[in-house]
């Protein structure tokens, strides 16, 4: 997921962690305790084992006010889903990188204004598969890929 201030994107990755596709996005404007409700839902209707959520950092690494708040959304649905892994997932560039892919398949301004935010999630959750994590295998432990923060 890609937390945001007006929206949340969302997207689903397959068990085998080869197939990941966009969601619609959640809306974040009603809190955070709305938004870790609404996930847990999304949890139990997709048997979710794992939930990675984007941690915005500065491009010098350093954490503002938006990294803060993806930390107390990733321990809200922690605290919510106990027996599922939550990891915090550093997104520097995934939104422009979910641009180039929505600008290469010619969308309008206003699609792709809908699409970014789940496509920006879709981004994420390929990196951090790329980086050698696998769904549901408690990715916290030894061997964790090498930008993982366990929040």
């Amino acid at each position: 997921m890609d937390p945001g201030s007006k929206r949340v994107g969302l997207a689903l990755a397959d068990q085998q962690g080869v197939a990941v596709r966009p969601l619609p996005p959640a809306p974040a404007g009603s809190g955070l305790a709305h938004v870790a409700r609404s996930i847990a839902a999304l949890v139990a209707e997709y048997e979710v084992c794992e939930i990675v959520v984007g941690l915005p950092r500065n491009m010098d690494g350093s954490e503002g006010p938006a990294a803060a708040q993806a930390r107390r959304l990733a321990k809200l649905i922690g605290n919510l889903l106990p027996g599922v892994n939550v990891a915090l997932w550093d997104e520097r560039l995934t939104t422009v990188m979910a641009e180039k892919t929505l600008l290469a398949a010619d969308l309008s301004r206003r699609k792709r204004k809908q699409l970014i935010d789940s496509q920006s999630a879709a981004v994420l959750v390929v990196d951090y598969l790329r980086a050698g994590a696998r769904p549901g295998a408690g990715n916290q432990a030894g061997g964790s890929p090498p930008r993982m923060d366990k929040g």
